[in-house]
């Protein structure tokens, strides 16, 4: 039976998996620093926290050098995004198998500082290019197998909430990731990325900004978007 925690107002589950494991694991500065590059941002969202996998697999998945994938998985390590948890023998060598600290991961909300969220919005954009890669090889794919699509869903609207409803929402959508991370599937099943989002509109915010009387669009993703 899971163990249920209460942690920033969403429902927790002891779900780890590996010694070194936690079940929350709330980024840190040196951490969102760490995921603002582009492409460690895509090697560290190439880990999960249940399968572990060599920085090799990685490099064979996302097509980059050995060597470069080597460097931002040892910057993952020296944060504590990732944790060694065995080894395999490839080819006469052995190596290192690695899954996510946290099996849960998010950031510190409201309570970042101006430092902490200026990368932290450089981490989501660059974790928005990799969502951007993603839906143009599925587009590709699509030309020769359209059920490639059964794996891709968009879905956006626009609407007024009262701060409840919001809250409200928010601990839904939490709720259905929770669920999703737990559901189980053999390896050869197709691997998912799942990312649920909401934001106050752009009207919303330029209208919060009069009436505060403050400046907004310093943070805007092609004035900070990371470099590969």
């Amino acid at each position: 039976m899971h163990k249920e925690l209460e942690q920033g107002g969403l429902k927790q589950l002891n779900m780890t998996l590996f010694p070194g494991q936690i079940d929350l694991m709330v980024f840190d500065l040196d951490q969102v620093k760490v995921l603002a590059s582009a492409v460690r941002n895509r090697v560290y969202w190439s880990f999960t926290a249940e399968e572990p996998i060599s920085a090799s697999d990685v490099s064979r998945d996302l097509g980059k050098s050995a060597q470069t994938i080597h460097y931002h998985v040892n910057e993952l390590l020296r944060v504590g995004l990732i944790i060694p948890v065995s080894t395999r023998k490839r080819h006469a060598r052995l190596e290192k198998l690695f899954v996510r600290t946290g099996v849960q991961v998010r950031d510190m909300g409201e309570d970042g500082t101006p430092e902490y969220n200026f990368y932290r919005q450089k981490a989501f954009a660059a974790m928005m290019r990799t969502i951007t890669r993603e839906s143009a090889m599925m587009y590709e794919l699509m030309e020769h197998e359209k059920s490639v699509h059964d794996f891709s869903a968009y879905l956006r609207v626009v609407k007024r909430l009262s701060r409840s409803q919001a809250d409200s929402f928010r601990k839904r959508m939490a709720d259905l990731l929770i669920e999703i991370s737990q559901s189980k599937a053999s390896p050869e099943e197709p691997q998912v990325h799942v990312v649920m989002c909401m934001r106050p509109s752009t009207a919303q915010s330029r209208h919060w900004a009069d009436e505060w009387n403050v400046e907004v669009g310093k943070m805007e993703p092609d004035v900070i978007d990371a470099e590969e």
